[in-house]
């Protein structure tokens, strides 16, 4: 066998002492001088075998299949010096291209089979990424949604709490400025009334010392009634001069006693506001008693013999008494009014 053979099926180069056909399978035929094929000594070789060469289509006549996967044959021209030519150039290039075809044709399915599987398992990852999150996200939505709920009672609740505190403490604030303003108005009216029983008792003392001395004037009033009644028509002018002068002192000396006991106020709410009326009027009686006689005293002292001028001399003390009365009527209203005075 030649050192350089070729498949006669497929033209795919064959190894040294090869029996198959390492592209297409075909039994290797040893070629003879002379272009004629010689059976490999392999034992198949006693067997008949199928001829595996392609022959030429008669014309009119369908060119005959070949098997699948094998490369065309090419024919050798009869005659031709060189039969392994056409095998040697454009036939071994196909087949030399056809098994790196095949290989890449392999290597790309298998590409595409792991493509296609990592696809499909992405997709159900994705899918079942999806569902669970989905359910999760329901679930955590739920979740999310009672613990917000939650929270929502629990701030409810603490701003309830925290407007209650809010409305007790103002509540406690109002009613402990109310009870400080009402423990305020009660020392303040404690205050005043203390002010009050002070004023009222140094008023009551006032009148205690305007009421004492009262009989004492209503004496004094009296005896100079009595001196007038002796010596208004005495001829003694000295006499009646040093009399005269005595009842206007003592009729100054009330006018004083009235005018400051007018200018006395009883204190609010004061238990002597009566007392100060009656000891008023008191006063005033004995101012008009004095009045009258030293009236009586200026007629009498423009007379040096005051005797014929009696009727005149006692015309201001009639005046002053009770109708159809030789009672003055200041004295009996002090009579009177006096005894009704406490203290």
């Amino acid at each position: 066998m030649a050192g350089n053979n070729f498949c006669v099926h497929c033209g795919a180069p064959l190894q040294e002492g090869a029996r198959f056909c390492t592209n297409c399978g075909a039994p290797v035929q040893a070629l003879v001088d002379g272009g004629a094929t010689e059976p490999t000594s392999d034992a198949s070789a006693t067997e008949p075998q199928p001829d595996q060469t392609q022959r030429l289509a008669a014309p009119g006549e369908a060119a005959p299949m070949q098997p699948a996967g094998a490369q065309p044959y090419v024919p050798v021209r009869p005659g031709s010096p060189h039969p392994q030519a056409a095998f040697a150039q454009a036939p071994y290039a196909r087949a030399t291209s056809a098994v790196a075809g095949g290989d890449n044709r392999h290597r790309t399915i298998v590409v595409i089979a792991v493509v296609v599987a990592a696809l499909v398992a992405l997709a159900l990852v994705a899918a079942l990424a999806h569902a669970w999150l989905s359910g999760t996200g329901t679930g955590g939505n739920d979740g999310q949604a009672q613990q917000g709920q939650q929270q929502g009672d629990s701030d409810g609740e603490a701003n309830g709490d925290a407007s209650r505190k809010q409305e007790d403490d103002k509540a406690g604030a109002e009613a402990e400025a109310k009870k400080k303003e009402e423990e305020a108005e009660a020392q303040e009216e404690k205050a005043k009334k203390e002010s009050l029983d002070q004023q009222d008792s140094a008023f009551h003392d006032s009148l205690v010392s305007y009421y004492n001395v009262l009989s004492d004037y209503d004496a004094r009033v009296r005896d100079a009634a009595s001196n007038f009644n002796a010596s208004f028509l005495s001829k003694d002018m000295d006499l009646r001069r040093s009399l005269a002068s005595s009842c206007s002192s003592l009729k100054v000396e009330l006018q004083g006693k009235v005018d400051s006991l007018g200018k006395m106020t009883a204190p609010e709410g004061s238990a002597w506001t009566t007392q100060l009326s009656q000891i008023r009027q008191c006063y005033q009686d004995h101012l008009s008693r004095v009045t009258v006689m030293d009236s009586a005293w200026q007629v009498d002292l423009r007379y040096p013999d005051p005797e014929p001028h009696q009727s005149e001399i006692l015309g201001p003390i009639s005046a002053g008494n009770l109708d159809g009365s030789n009672k003055n009527a200041a004295l009996d209203d002090y009579e009177k009014l006096y005894p009704q005075i406490t203290l």
